[in-house]
């Protein structure tokens, strides 16, 4: 029975497709998916009426373009990141998932990472099996300056150091520029004390004393001198003689 319904109903759709196709670009296939509106407007009609009127289906009119949907979004490629790692792909090759990477032996757990304004970052890591990474993406982060990593286990401030060879190494695996990385943090390596942790550094004011001492003695010296020759001329003005 649904064949019944179904065929002739899937014969009328080739045939108005065929008329289609004729009537775009010399028959060129490709005229169906790169066509002007008005076109698209002509097809979508002869389909509705053919609906109604032939199978009396109930027809809405909505845009099926996906290529206009996704157009209407900007991309972020640095999003809030809820990795579950139970549902990771068998057949996935690569051990990346945006700007974070675990092994494909670490399949349990989850993973909520953010990178809110590119001021920090902050990392939720629960019943993990293994390690993972954070690939530093410089559209997430200034990675010329220490970056402040918030973790259930404390804040750190750590330095990376930008490596050529890593940006091209995952230029060539993901095959997009703005899924690349520069650096790589281990987790791991993070909250255990391996990475060197940043330390801002501040002038030590014991060991420049003397010279802001002596920068103070030279201006009140030339501060006195300049009083003194202003009154010396002052005087030399006013003498009764003159």
């Amino acid at each position: 029975r649904i064949l019944t319904i179904v065929r002739p109903l899937l014969n009328r759709f080739l045939q108005i497709y065929a008329q289609k196709v004729q009537n775009a670009a010399e028959g060129n296939v490709m005229a169906l998916s790169y066509h002007e509106e008005e076109e698209d407007d002509a097809f979508s009609t002869e389909i509705r009426k053919t609906l109604a009127e032939e199978f009396l289906f109930d027809t809405m009119r909505v845009n099926g373009n996906a290529v206009d949907y996704v157009n209407r979004f900007t991309r972020n490629p640095v999003p809030l990141i809820v990795w579950d790692l139970e549902t990771r792909a068998d057949s996935r090759k690569m051990n990346s998932f945006y700007w974070l990477s675990a092994d494909t032996s670490v399949n349990k757990g989850t993973i909520v990472a953010v990178s809110p304004e590119k001021k920090h970052i902050t990392l939720i890591p629960k019943g993990l099996n293994g390690d993972f990474s954070i690939l530093v993406n410089p559209m997430m982060t200034d990675v010329s300056r220490p970056i402040q990593i918030k973790t259930p286990e404390g804040t750190f401030l750590v330095r990376v150091n930008p490596s050529m060879e890593m940006l091209q190494k995952s230029l060539r695996l993901t095959g997009d520029p703005c899924l690349v990385w520069v650096a790589e943090i281990s987790y791991r390596d993070l909250i255990g004390g391996k990475l060197q942790p940043y330390v801002e550094k501040t002038p030590d004011l014991s060991q420049t004393g003397d010279a802001w001492l002596l920068a103070g003695w030279m201006l009140a010296a030339g501060t006195a001198a300049s009083f003194m020759l202003g009154l010396h001329f002052l005087k030399k003005l006013t003498r009764p003689d003159r």
